[in-house]
């Protein structure tokens, strides 16, 4: 009997500590794919494949879990947890569908404000002038070709489309706010009319440039500028070169009682981006008052900027201001000679935008200044195809040197602003409102630089 144990007791400890036999449990279990190989020892504990008494088991069929009857109690038996086998839900049973807990639905912290003391604040604008910040009158910057809008302007606030943060999972019970308590903010103003790219959008008048410069340099008090608009109210649009001394607030504040809008502009294009901001404050939404925005002046033809930099400009200038409100036209305006030979630039103006001075030619008397327009935009058209070609800035002065067919005086002036008008009717920026004795003259300019104002108003406006 004694050895009929023993050899039972023997037989026992061979065998694997996971058997193979079938149970009445409905649970079974599947084993993975990849076949493992688990090194044991006779009681079935893993150890090293060189250790001594090593007994190697290879699993190769689908392992059941079974019971194993233990002084009276069962207990559960199968392969170490090394074999990964994972236990299937019972055939009777639909196995539960693990569900994660949702994360957390807390929101980021939001970003800082800007530290108030990164940037000197916009300085206040006179009491006479709009709200929007540009620097006092008494500042006296240098005029138009060097204004003085150098100091860096106050940072753009901080967008405010961050959403707000979503409610916990447990305040599901919370009710949505009334429509009246949500506050948005004022969606800026647009011009007046939708704006057809390719166009000029004509105002029935002539327009005329405008600077508001005194002849010592010195910048004209809104008052001042007043009452030079008084006297030119029969224009529109004005035509601005720069954005210093107040001056885009101080002629849409001074032209709106006559309906007139301003041709606005930035003149130093190496400080654009500051420009802008000026510009966008100055106009401070007023976007009805702005015919169109004009980015440099004679940019290519004077070597300040590539054509292709010119042209980019242009277009990252539009985006930023119509991120701004302003749907309406933006050009790059340059002279008809530039314009010809880089036809980027009138691809990414909005509308073809050219100074042209028939003065300068020298082969062109005063009478034929309207038919070298018509010249030189057919000519343009070659180049910039379908887009509406206007020139923004042509005359005649009353005096300075001679230039071959070219002679200054008042009356050459008036023969020469006549057939302006008779050929490009109302669309067209004449040049310019007074005399400019702030600038200097030049031989460039054949000494007559200074004497482009209209002396006959009167006789013009009556063509």
């Amino acid at each position: 009997m004694t050895w009929a144990v023993a050899l039972l007791a023997a037989s026992a400890t061979a065998q694997p500590h996971g058997h193979q036999r079938r149970h009445n449990h409905k649970r079974v279990a599947a084993a993975a794919d990849a076949v493992p190989t688990v090194y044991v020892d006779q009681h079935g504990n893993k150890v090293a494949r060189d250790a001594a008494q090593t007994v190697i088991v290879t699993v190769t069929a689908t392992v059941h879990t079974v019971t194993k009857k233990v002084c009276g109690c069962t207990k559960k038996a199968g392969l170490p947890a090394s074999s990964s086998i994972v236990p299937a839900p019972p055939v009777d049973t639909p196995a539960p569908v693990y569900s994660p807990a949702p994360e957390p639905t807390s929101s980021p912290a939001p970003a800082p404000a800007p530290p108030t003391s990164s940037a000197a604040p916009a300085p206040a604008p006179p009491a006479s002038s709009a709200p929007a910040p540009a620097p006092p009158a008494s500042s006296a910057p240098a005029p138009a070709p060097e204004p003085t809008t150098s100091s860096t302007p106050a940072p753009a606030p901080q967008p405010t489309t961050s959403a707000a943060p979503a409610p916990p999972a447990s305040s599901s019970t919370t009710p949505a706010p009334p429509a009246s308590s949500s506050v948005a903010a004022p969606a800026p103003s647009s011009p007046a009319t939708s704006y057809t790219p390719g166009t000029y959008p004509s105002t029935g008048k002539m327009g005329i440039v405008y600077s508001p410069y005194n002849d010592d340099h010195s910048c004209k008090t809104y008052d001042e500028v007043a009452a030079d608009i008084a006297q030119l109210s029969a224009f529109s649009p004005f035509r601005l070169y720069g954005v210093d001394c107040n001056q885009v607030q101080n002629v849409i504040k001074a032209g709106k009682q006559y309906g007139a809008q301003v041709f606005a502009g930035i003149y130093n294009v190496d400080k654009a981006a500051a420009e802008l901001d000026t510009l966008i404050k100055a106009v401070d939404g007023q976007w009805d008052s702005v015919h169109t925005v004009a980015i440099g002046n004679e940019v290519v033809n004077f070597n300040k900027m590539t054509a292709d930099g010119f042209a980019g400009l242009i277009n990252s200038s539009r985006q930023t201001l119509r991120t701004a409100g302003w749907n309406g036209p933006v050009v790059g305006v340059d002279t008809f000679v530039a314009i010809m030979s880089n036809p980027q630039i009138c691809e990414a103006s909005d509308y073809v935008a050219a100074n042209c001075h028939s003065f300068f030619d020298g082969n062109v008397d005063a009478a034929g200044s309207g038919t070298f327009l018509d010249n030189m935009k057919a000519e343009m058209a070659k180049k910039c195809g379908s887009k509406k070609i206007v020139i923004t800035e042509t005359g005649w002065p009353t005096q300075g040197g001679t230039n071959g067919k070219a002679v200054p005086g008042v009356a050459n002036q008036a023969a020469a602003l006549k057939s302006i008008v008779e050929t490009q009717g109302k669309d067209v920026i004449l040049f310019t409102a007074f005399n400019d004795m702030w600038k200097t003259n030049t031989a460039l300019t054949l000494g007559a630089e200074q004497f482009w104002g209209i002396q006959d108003k009167a006789a013009l406006l009556a063509l």
